[in-house]
């Protein structure tokens, strides 16, 4: 009995260190950790309109990370992933992320703040969200196990390599996981992929962007990582032999602004662009060249400091002054921005009053501006703009450029094999002849629609003679990128809900049926199951109503969903039927 209590002793002291250490605070600023609530308690009442759906959550028996991290997802939680999310997703992320951080060393390196904005959070950009994270971290966690911090990063963008490559697309930006199934994708949908790819192996990682170039129309985007409390570069999907390598390295030192968005209310040490309750916005220019301190002071009419102006940082890009920087003038009429050494057009305006100059690229003095009354000048003007110098970069070793164009070659190998295995013109002229389609009609959506054609094929299988002429115009009806990533399951339902609906007699032209009642499309919004939520939402009667006079229709929203200019900070189109849940757009 004599080594009973010592070991019952040890027992209770190993349990209890351990439940110490699984309900430590992921949130150990207790000032931050407030904010958080609070900023959490406000988002939990303008979201009430999904409160089970979105928090019964909490009910679980949760750690104390756990529960601070879903705090602080909500907290910052942009209205799209509020209307479109549960609870259960945004759980599996706070779960998945604190795994990672647990499963590789440099996981406890991270510094708290660094972790919570640029590891945690799921959203990058504006893409439609979706469970990369789980996905990517499983595919990714024995390959780079054992590796250090800086060769993960790098050996993660060999595997973004492996999936997606560049082309252009529209505007809509996909998904991760969609743009894997795709294998293809613009800088902005790669830069979204590879930040999300990098957060699923607790890698710290942001989208950056120029929102133009000063040297050249266009515009790009790309990554930096957090490697051991410095930031560092990488070409999104394009794997170089070391980090700040890419093909850009150039051209960025001639840029005049680089942006990123960070959700939440950030307070690291980079310039803060713009800063709101749910949202920081970084100019990280100082990371890729040389700055200066750009200071512009406004004055009235009557040659006092004017507060509160709108200043507009511009440059010349695709033939307009596009803004890289918008500030406002404080009490002094005084506002300030870091830019390059490349000429800008600064436009001040405020209640319809006006002026600009152009700021000389190697000026630091402070730019005088007047406000008055806009002058439009009857004769041409000449504008000679310089933008920053060309520098020169130092080599990469040929030994390690050699090399890694090798397994650029090799990783080009196992993207070609995915596409290989699509459905081929074969099998789809097979199912045309089944189905009495054309089989160009029908491979033409089929191959567009990339690793997404098993969705398109079970949709068009299950087509009865019936509805065939209409489920092809359902087709018709929506764009490449919704043959990308659209589900048969919801092409169904809208083919369902639209025949329980017959159209009105007065709609008698087909161009006008299919274009603007059929067609899932509205605008440039993931496309989801809201014909059939709308027609259950309203009862008949109110429906016969808005059908004899659709004019009540927008009565009825603007009488029932408050418009919230600031809460959609991503700009990511809502859902309909999360709109109508949370009454809110």
């Amino acid at each position: 009995m004599k080594y009973t209590v010592p070991l019952f002793l040890l027992i209770f002291s190993v349990l209890t260190a351990c439940q110490q250490r699984a309900d430590q605070h992921l949130i150990a600023d207790e000032a931050f950790r407030e904010l958080v609530h609070q900023q959490f308690t406000n988002q939990k009442e303008l979201a009430k309109g999904r409160d089970s759906v979105l928090f019964s959550v909490f009910d679980q028996n949760l750690t104390t990370a756990e529960t601070e991290g879903l705090e602080f997802l909500y907290a910052f939680m942009p209205l799209s992933d509020l209307a479109m999310n549960d609870g259960e997703y945004n759980l599996a992320q706070v779960r998945t992320a604190l795994e990672a951080k647990t499963a590789f060393e440099w996981g406890k390196e991270i510094p708290e703040d660094v972790f919570l904005h640029f590891v945690l959070p799921y959203r990058i950009n504006n893409e439609y969200t979706d469970t990369a994270r789980q996905v990517f971290f499983r595919e990714l966690k024995d390959r780079i196990s054992g590796m250090s911090m800086e060769q993960a990063a790098l050996e993660v963008n060999h595997w973004c390599h492996e999936k997606v490559n560049y082309k252009s697309t529209d505007e809509r930006t996909s998904g991760p996981l969609t743009t894997v199934r795709t294998a293809f994708g613009r800088c902005g949908e790669e830069s979204t992929f590879t930040t999300a790819a990098l957060r699923s192996v607790c890698i710290p990682a942001r989208q950056v962007y120029t929102p133009r170039w000063a040297h050249t129309d266009d515009n790009h985007a790309w990554v930096e990582v957090w490697i051991n409390g410095q930031w560092h570069f990488i070409g999104a999907c394009e794997p170089e032999p070391a980090l700040d390598m890419a093909w850009f390295a150039e051209p960025v030192k001639r840029a005049m602004m680089t942006h990123t968005f960070v959700y939440g209310q950030y307070q690291g040490s980079e310039e803060v662009l713009e800063k709101t309750q749910l949202f920081t916005r970084l100019n990280l220019l100082s990371n890729y060249t040389n700055t200066k301190n750009l200071p512009v002071k406004v004055l009235a009419a009557d040659g006092k400091p004017a507060t509160n102006v709108k200043v507009e940082y511009s440059l010349y890009n695709y033939a307009e002054f596009y803004p890289i920087a918008t500030k406002y003038t404080d009490a002094g009429g005084i506002c300030e921005a870091t830019t390059g050494f490349g000429d800008l057009i600064i436009v001040a305006s405020k209640d319809g009053l006006f002026d600009q100059k152009i700021a000389a690229a190697k000026s630091e003095d402070t730019l005088m501006l007047q406000l008055g009354r806009l002058k439009i000048p009857l004769q041409d003007e000449e504008f000679t703009l310089t933008p920053p110098a060309k520098q020169e970069l130092k080599p990469a070793s040929q030994a390690d450029v050699e090399l890694n164009n090798r397994r650029l070659l090799t990783e080009d190998s196992i993207r070609n094999a995915y596409i290989a295995s699509f459905i081929d013109s074969v099998e789809v002229v097979k199912l045309a002849s089944e189905k009495g389609i054309e089989s160009p009609l029908l491979w033409d959506y089929v191959s567009r629609s990339r690793g997404n054609w098993p969705q398109i094929v079970e949709f068009i299988s299950g087509l009865s003679d019936a509805d065939r002429e209409t489920g092809m115009q359902l087709l018709a009806g929506i764009s490449e990128k919704d043959l990308h990533d659209i589900q048969a399951a919801t092409l169904n339902d809208h083919l369902n809900a639209f025949n329980s609906f017959p159209a009105k007699e007065s709609y008698n032209d087909n161009s006008i049926i299919n274009s603007y009642i059929l067609s899932p499309r509205i605008g440039r919004e993931y496309v989801t199951k809201w014909r059939s939520y709308i027609q259950q939402y309203f009862s008949a009667t109110q429906t016969e109503l808005f059908r004899d006079n659709p004019a009540d229709i927008v009565g009825w929203i603007s009488s029932n969903i408050v418009l919230d200019t600031i809460g959609n900070y991503y700009n990511v189109p809502l859902s309909p039927e999360g709109m109508l849940q949370l009454k809110r757009a």
